[in-house]
């Protein structure tokens, strides 16, 4: 008896220690730095919130592609990036519309820096 107790007890704390790790976010969190070159700035720009549009609109795995210009450089780009999963961020990485802007912008990007980040506190939805 004291052996089936024992078993019940730890089937009880596998179960719940499972269901608590996979409640909780497993979300994917990038920085994104750029130099764009300031004479393609504005085509820039519109390629890119044409890209962050698709991308919201198209996958579900994108929670956030938050792009902001440094307000005394703005050529100077850094974009805030959050995915569900990093399944979801790989994905993005191989779908056709990305690689439409990766090749669209190609020509006006001086420097690149991506950076993997861990977020404090999770995003909620």
């Amino acid at each position: 008896m004291r052996f089936f107790v024992t078993g019940v007890v730890l089937c009880c704390i596998f179960v719940c220690c499972n269901n608590r790790q996979s409640a909780e976010p497993q979300e994917h969190v990038r920085l994104s730095r750029l130099i764009i070159k300031k004479n393609e700035l504005g085509n820039y720009k519109q390629l890119l919130e044409k890209h962050i549009e698709h991308s919201k609109n198209n996958e579900a795995g994108v929670k956030i592609l938050y792009p902001v210009f440094e307000a005394g450089a703005p050529h100077r780009l850094t974009m805030l990036e959050v995915y569900v999963s990093r399944k979801d961020y790989l994905h993005h990485l191989k779908s056709a519309h990305y690689s439409r802007y990766k090749k669209e912008t190609a020509h006006m990007i001086e420097a690149v820096e991506m950076l993997e980040a861990m977020p404090l506190i999770p995003f909620k939805d």
